[in-house]
């Protein structure tokens, strides 16, 4: 007789619901696994997948893509902040939007992405005035997500390497948590994008250790993001970090590194290594990194600067050769 010798009657159950949106297409997982993320990370990140139509429907953009929710401090999900992932290559990417941008914010403006956290590691808002634990920024959120599940480090998430300055106005919202305006884009108030973000208060930053992990070989080749790394470097320093710049690569004519791919390759240890082996910054380091300066060669002339569009322009119109100022050079 079987254990459960039960027969009453039961009546049926009703169908399973599926919210839109909520399903786990082979699509986003196959882009999940380029970065070492699996289907199981998908729900702990809490993704939804939008097919082509949910996505024109919402955006007004004909791709499929995935939606990337953002949490509060204590760990809920907020709805004052979201990002999108389209699916497509490049080409079809610029042909369904004017321009490549994978991300795009569909909700709110720039914020912390704080990666939920596996069990035995203390939540953020513990962690958030114990500055013996230290934190660490890098651009992206499965950049974010992989170091912390991966590597057990609290790493938190910027949407881009300036992106830790700025706080766009939050457009109205209608159920579900859809922009009124389907053909809303980043609305990044120039006015706004000068100070800090709002999540900097609150976490305590004096004496605490403070990593920094932008993609190599970037933080050396290219203009845009050293400035905004020395900046940045900067402002941290200003608020009593003892910051440290983590480089993923040696060879500045290698490959791009990301910070996921090179916990997919080499393994959350050597991570962890590579984060005890960044070294804090030197004073005279750390003035040059303040002061951001590029050499700008053009022989038999060498000048020096921090405007972008001076530096972009003698490399593009005058044939120089930009060169950062590290702390091994005199800088005369």
């Amino acid at each position: 007789m079987p254990v459960n010798s039960d027969t009453t009657e039961r009546p049926p159950r009703p169908p399973k619901k599926r919210t839109p949106g909520s399903r786990l297409d082979p699509r986003m997982l196959a882009d999940l696994a380029r970065s070492g993320l699996t289907r199981r990370d998908a729900e702990a990140m809490q993704l939804r997948f939008w097919s082509a139509s949910e996505t024109k429907k919402n955006l007004n953009i004909d791709l499929p893509s995935y939606v990337i929710p953002y949490r509060l401090i204590d760990g809920s999900i907020t709805t004052k902040v979201a990002r999108l992932r389209l699916l497509g290559s490049e080409k079809e990417i610029i042909a369904a939007t004017g321009d490549d941008r994978r991300y795009r914010a569909i909700i709110g403006g720039n914020a912390f992405y704080l990666a939920p956290l596996p069990s035995g590691m203390l939540s953020w808002k513990d962690i958030s005035r114990d500055v013996s634990v230290p934190i660490g920024f890098v651009e992206g959120e499965k950049k974010s997500f992989s170091a912390v599940s991966r590597a057990n480090q609290y790493i938190i998430g910027i949407s881009g390497v300036w992106n830790w300055l700025g706080s766009a106005s939050p457009p109205k919202v209608i159920d579900g948590g859809i922009p009124e305006d389907k053909k809303h884009k980043d609305r990044l108030s120039k006015k706004n994008y000068t100070k800090l973000l709002d999540e900097f208060s609150l976490f305590e930053w004096k004496g605490r250790i403070v990593f920094v992990i932008f993609d190599w070989p970037d933080i050396k080749r290219k203009a845009g993001v050293i400035e905004a790394l020395t900046r940045f470097v900067a402002t941290l320093s200003k608020l009593g970090a003892n910051v440290r710049i983590v480089e993923l690569g040696t060879d500045i004519n290698g490959p791009d590194i990301k910070l996921d791919d090179f916990i997919r390759d080499n393994g959350p240890e050597a991570f962890v290594k590579l984060l005890e082996r960044a070294e804090p910054l030197t004073t005279d380091g750390l003035t040059r990194l303040r002061e951001g300066y590029i050499k700008i060669m053009k022989p038999p002339n060498t000048f020096y600067s921090r405007d972008t569009r001076e530096l972009m322009r003698a490399r593009d119109f005058h044939g120089a050769t930009l060169h950062l100022v590290t702390r091994d050079d005199e800088g005369r």
